[in-house]
């Protein structure tokens, strides 16, 4: 029997097609139809105890529901068992794998359906998840995946990454690989909400009341800033630093105030909207990074987050924060204990500064860093991937019922993606 969320993306895909379509009726002939562009998407996203991990949100699923894309594309997201227990009804144009989402046991009856189908496969890595030092702190959540992410990278149709870092990376095992940017929805961050402390942040004039969120893998990160907090703390300067996630507490005496998530809060949609709600409480963000393999490859994700919170940044000059300009968008640290006083020093006197920063920091995300700018992009490399696999069919034809590739067939991409590049310069 399919599943009920099968059968509702088959009504989407169809209400798209026909809603999307060009009718002219005539009284002695039948309508003509021209059909749209409607892809099937399916996605395959590691999920938590309450649902899919913030990357499959961020990657996927909300850049292919933006209002941009919406009306082109009918996204599912099964768990691998389903998708593949219902291979002989409807399937997809492609499938994106997010990261680890693919359980190991799986993997030889995914490929095999994708390429009995001439289906293609976009693997998404938004971090460096094969190095084996960078991964320690989550070994037991990555490890185990990794064999499985790198015959992926290897062997998929392509990979799509989130830094020009992680594309250097990528590139050492597959010649077909994407740049596409972390962006912040709009809707999501920026729309009016009914949370209560959804505000300007306290303009106090020495009080520095700092956040820092992030899994609780942070504590190198963390620790960057420690010493530079203890001494600021011991001169007499008001400053408190407010933790969600981060790092798990560490002895009688923590050095910050621990924020807790709230239940039904974790999944990266009700967080960012709960998060919105308590941004009047704090007046700066920081983003610190020891300088690691793994940090090198981040994005620029958590200075988007907290300019759209209203809060200016302090940030390592560390991997992905070395674009950002020292006092014009962010302030960037040596990671010294007297590089980090003397940037946050500057933030407790200087309001000045402060909105300067978060004015300029604005400017930068609503040109670059939004959705209605990048959703666009995923979808185009998917078309790509698709037309190059099924020449002619491009996304306008469902693919059941669409011509077989052989097995043992070469699944060529070059073209398309070349016409993509150009495209996008």
């Amino acid at each position: 029997m399919r599943r009920l969320a099968d059968v509702g993306a088959d009504y989407e895909f169809l209400y798209k097609t026909i809603s999307g379509s060009r009718r002219v009726f005539h009284a002695t002939r039948p309508s003509s139809i021209s059909p749209r562009q409607v892809l099937r998407v399916a996605a395959l996203i590691p999920a938590g105890p309450e649902g899919w991990q913030a990357p499959g949100y961020l990657r996927v699923v909300l850049p292919l529901r933006h209002a941009v894309v919406a009306d082109r594309v009918v996204l599912t997201v099964p768990r691998t068992e389903a998708l593949l227990a219902h291979a002989h009804a409807e399937w997809p144009d492609a499938v994106i794998v997010e990261r680890n989402a693919l359980p190991p046991d799986l993997l030889q009856s995914f490929m095999s359906a994708c390429h009995e189908r001439g289906t293609p496969i976009l693997l998404d890595m938004d971090d460096n998840l094969f190095d084996a030092k960078a991964i320690a702190a989550e070994q037991d959540t990555y490890q185990p995946a990794v064999a499985t992410m790198e015959h992926l990278a290897r062997y998929a149709t392509a990979v799509s990454v989130s830094t020009e870092s992680l594309a250097e990376i990528m590139r050492g095992y597959n010649s077909e690989v994407h740049l596409l940017p972390n962006a912040l929805d709009e809707k999501l961050w920026f729309a009016p909400t009914n949370q209560s402390g959804e505000a300007a942040q306290q303009e106090r004039s020495h009080q520095l009341n700092v956040l820092y969120y992030g899994t609780y893998t942070h504590a190198g990160d963390l620790a960057v800033i420690r010493p530079a907090i203890a001494r600021l703390r011991a001169e007499g300067l008001p400053i408190e630093l407010f933790l969600i996630g981060g790092q798990q507490d560490d002895g009688d005496n923590p050095w910050y105030r621990r924020v807790a998530v709230p239940p039904g809060k974790s999944l990266y949609p009700e967080f960012a909207l709960w998060l919105r709600g308590l941004a009047g409480q704090w007046n700066l963000g920081v983003a610190p990074l020891a300088d690691t393999v793994l940090n090198r490859s981040k994005s620029l994700l958590k200075y988007m987050e907290y300019t759209a919170l209203g809060l200016p940044v302090v940030a390592s000059n560390i991997g992905p924060y070395r674009v950002l300009q020292h006092r014009v968008n962010a302030l960037l640290c040596k990671n010294t204990i007297d590089d980090w006083c003397e940037q946050l020093r500057q933030l407790a006197t200087d309001q000045k500064l402060r909105h300067t920063l978060h004015r300029n920091a604005m400017g930068n995300l609503t040109s670059r860093y939004l959705l209605k700018h990048h959703s666009e992009r995923l979808l185009a490399l998917l078309e790509a991937l698709v037309e190059s696999h099924h020449p002619g069919r491009g996304p306008t034809t469902s693919a059941r019922g669409s011509e077989r590739r052989p097995a043992g067939a070469v699944l060529g991409t070059r073209g398309a993606t070349d016409r993509l590049r150009a495209n996008n310069k």
